[in-house]
């Protein structure tokens, strides 16, 4: 089986055109032309994030698993957000989004940066005073959860979850999964997930449920 780079690297920008726009005039397969139909919830993710941050008003936005950039340009276009830094741990897509950003002149606004959180310096990208991971947290290791907690410390962050449980959600995605040779894919219970943000020491953590998906924040 692929690791988490192999599987997206080539993958990422078709996933999204297919996600994002539809499915009958894209040149893909049966199956992901009836996973498009059940993608309702993924579609409604980058709305949930860009009323949240344009509510919060950070000046500078940590995006994780930004993929091609589509929410990072409407952040800083759209959400008053100053600047974006962008990681993706697919070389292609952020090759993409920082051709777009220099061919709009946004250079200045948006930086796209390409590794996995195992290997990402959060440091050199500080200060961020938001950290946004739509689509990101079933596909981190123990040791990543780990890096992404302290880099979170003291900012607001927003990421949607995907707990455990028998749901038709969970059970569609692991057939789709399993069709696709989908590297791991991490899930835990709703108290497993809690509970780790309070023994990072985060206080102020909220659980809500938008359109069957599932969300942390911790919003100052």
């Amino acid at each position: 089986m692929k690791d988490q780079k192999d599987y997206w690297e080539n993958r990422i920008l078709d996933w999204e055109g297919v996600s994002y726009g539809d499915a009958e005039t894209q040149p893909v397969s049966l199956v992901e032309r009836v996973a498009h139909y059940f993608r309702g919830p993924v579609r409604h993710r980058p709305a949930v994030a860009f009323e949240l941050i344009r509510r919060a008003k950070p000046a500078r936005v940590l995006e994780l698993g930004c993929g091609s950039g589509r929410l990072a340009f409407d952040l800083v276009t759209r959400a008053g957000v100053a600047h974006v830094t962008g990681v993706d741990i697919s070389e292609s897509a952020i090759a993409f989004a920082g051709e777009r950003a220099r061919a709009l002149g946004m250079a200045g606004q948006l930086n796209f940066v390409a590794s996995s959180i195992s290997n990402l310096n959060f440091d050199a990208y500080r200060p961020y005073d938001f950290v946004l991971g739509m689509g990101l947290t079933p596909y981190l290791t123990g040791m990543e959860f780990e890096r992404l907690f302290d880099a979170m410390r003291g900012v607001s962050f927003l990421f949607d979850v995907h707990p455990k449980g028998i749901s038709f959600q969970n059970f569609s995605h692991a057939v789709y999964r399993m069709l696709k040779g989908h590297p791991f894919y991490n899930t835990f219970s709703k108290e497993e997930i809690l509970g780790r943000l309070t023994q990072a020491g985060f206080s102020n953590v909220t659980w809500n449920v938008s359109q069957g998906v599932f969300y942390v924040t911790n919003v100052g």
